[in-house]
C-alpha cells in the first residue's frame, strides 16, 4: 500500500514539476507546482504518523511499569492473562531504554517532519518557481537535519 501510494505521488509530482530558465532575468527556477507538492506532504505526513504510531503501539506493553499483583486485586482482574502481570518483575533498564527509544522516535518523527512540510509549503506558496540555488539549498539543509536528528536519536 505504501509503494503504491508514493509511487502515485512521484508520479504526481513529476507531471507537475517547474525547470525553466527564464530569459528575462537569465535565472534557473524550479519547484513541484502545488497540485505536486500538497498530496505528497499530506502523504508523507500521515505515513510517517501511522508508522510512528503502530512503532509506539508495539513497544508499549514491554515498556509499561509493571503493577503490583495487589493493585490488580483491587481493581477485580484474576485472569492469567490479564496485563497486570504479564510483565511483571520490576522496572528494568531494558524497560527505561525501551521507553527512552519510543520517545525518542516521536519526537525525531516530528522534527523530521516540520521541515519537510515546510519546504513543500513553500512550494506551493511560490507556484514552483523558486530560484534553483535558494531550492537546492532548501532541501540540502532539510536533508542534513534529518541526518542530523537521526544521529542524535540513535
Amino acid at each position: 500500500m505504501i509503494v503504491v501510494t508514493y509511487t502515485t505521488v512521484a508520479i504526481n509530482t513529476w507531471l507537475n514539476h517547474v525547470t525553466e530558465l527564464r530569459a528575462s532575468d537569465g535565472r534557473c527556477h524550479f519547484g513541484i507546482r502545488g497540485i505536486g507538492s500538497i498530496p505528497f506532504t499530506i502523504v508523507n505526513l500521515t505515513t510517517n504518523g501511522i508508522l510512528t504510531a503502530v512503532f509506539f503501539y508495539l513497544l508499549r506493553p514491554v515498556s509499561q511499569k509493571p503493577v503490583s499483583a495487589g493493585f490488580c486485586t483491587v481493581l477485580g482482574s484474576t485472569s492469567d492473562t490479564d496485563t497486570c502481570t504479564a510483565h511483571g518483575g520490576s522496572d528494568t533498564m531494558v524497560r527505561k531504554k525501551i521507553r527512552n527509544l519510543i520517545w525518542k522516535s516521536v519526537v525525531g518523527s516530528l522534527l523530521i517532519e516540520i521541515p519537510t512540510a515546510a519546504n513543500m509549503i513553500q512550494f506551493a506558496i511560490t507556484r514552483g518557481e523558486e530560484l534553483g540555488m535558494i531550492c537546492l539549498t532548501i532541501c540540502l539543509v532539510d536533508g542534513k537535519f534529518r541526518t542530523s536528528v537521526f544521529n542524535l536519536a540513535s
